[in-house]
């Protein structure tokens, strides 16, 4: 990783300065690097350790309830997972649900540090992802059943939520 003069990365030096004001911030960065190295090694499996479940996960690492409990296990492929995007809406709208209603976070405009979201195409639903800010990029993890990677995306948040 390229370093500045102080010693430091500089995408962490980066996040630092762009995220200073935000209470908390060296110990959910921290939490966050825990939560990626713990779940990188998992491979991809539809409704236990997808995208959207993993973004769930990060919400429940960080003391607030599972909002996707209701979920979890009840999709085992992509069409089953398609077919129950459909019952609710889509993704956004299911995510915002349980964002919200079931974790009992606060939909926010600009992205802090943790903060999860749907990113993506507005108008194609299958370029949808659960996500994470990593303080600089959208974070989704990303692959199949044999691998799988937290990997960083520029892309434009549908919805965004403080954890």
């Amino acid at each position: 990783a390229a370093h500045d003069a102080h010693g430091a990365p500089r995408d962490v030096r980066h996040i630092a300065r762009r995220h200073a004001a935000e209470d908390g911030l060296i110990e959910r960065m921290a939490r966050f690097e825990r939560f990626c190295a713990a779940t990188d090694p998992l491979p991809h499996a539809w409704g236990t350790s997808d995208c959207s479940i993993l973004v769930a996960d990060w919400v429940q690492e960080n003391g607030h309830p599972d909002p996707a409990a209701h979920l979890r296990g009840t999709y085992g492929s992509e069409p089953e997972c398609g077919a129950l995007l459909a019952r609710h809406g889509g993704l956004l709208p299911l995510f915002k649900t349980c964002m919200e209603e079931r974790a009992g976070l606060r939909a926010i405009l600009e992205p802090r540090f943790g903060a999860v979201a749907i990113i993506g195409s507005s108008h194609n639903e299958g370029r949808q992802w659960a996500a994470i800010w990593n303080g600089y990029r959208w974070m989704v993890k990303w692959g199949d059943a044999t691998k799988a990677r937290w990997t960083p995306f520029a892309a434009r948040p549908l919805g965004m939520w403080a954890v």
